[in-house]
């Protein structure tokens, strides 16, 4: 939570390396917090990947950077894809690919089996049943969706985005709008 005295630590490393890949990575991480910083967060990124370019994390920090800049989700899936290449047991990857898959038209299905493999490396990530579900409940498949938001909330019962999510999927089933109202 201290960006701007990491990224001092950061740079003060590279001044003395360089060289080093997980210096330019950690601080592509770094400035990623910072809205305006983004295109310094990308070089970095990709400083560490000149580097050593089969490193997993650079590859996910260059992703989930490139994925919150509007217009470049399309630019972070090959990121995720490159990750899971490299460590293919990596659930994040998936969950995080599996999230930008989605908001491309045409890749839902494609979404659903990386958030269904982030699920089958930790079964316990409140996130991927989170959207599993909600990509399922936009698919019509509300019979399907519920465990997933069930699944999330037993994981993390405060996961507010779980509950809301299941009170729409439920209330779209004929007699459950009381259970709805409870997740309102």
């Amino acid at each position: 939570g201290r960006a701007p005295e990491a990224i001092g630590h950061f740079e003060a490393a590279l001044r003395i390396n360089p060289n080093l890949a997980e210096a330019h990575n950690n601080l592509g991480g770094a400035l990623a917090h910072i809205p305006d910083r983004l295109p310094d967060a990308i070089s970095h990124c990709k400083a560490a990947l000149r580097l050593r370019p089969d490193f997993a994390d650079a590859h996910m920090n260059l992703g989930n950077i490139l994925s919150q800049m509007p217009g470049h989700v399309a630019e972070a899936i090959p990121e995720y894809e490159a990750v899971l290449r490299i460590a293919p047991s990596y659930p994040e990857a998936h969950n995080n690919l599996g999230i930008a898959l989605s908001q491309v038209p045409g890749r839902s299905g494609e979404a659903i089996r990386q958030f269904e493999a982030a699920l089958l490396e930790d079964p316990n990530s409140a996130d991927a049943h989170m959207n599993l579900g909600s990509l399922l409940a936009n698919d019509g498949r509300l019979s399907e969706a519920v465990p997933h938001f069930e699944s999330a909330l037993r994981i993390r019962p405060d996961f507010a985005e779980a509950h809301y999510y299941l009170g729409v999927a439920l209330s779209k089933i004929p007699g459950r709008m009381p259970d709805a109202l409870t997740h309102f």
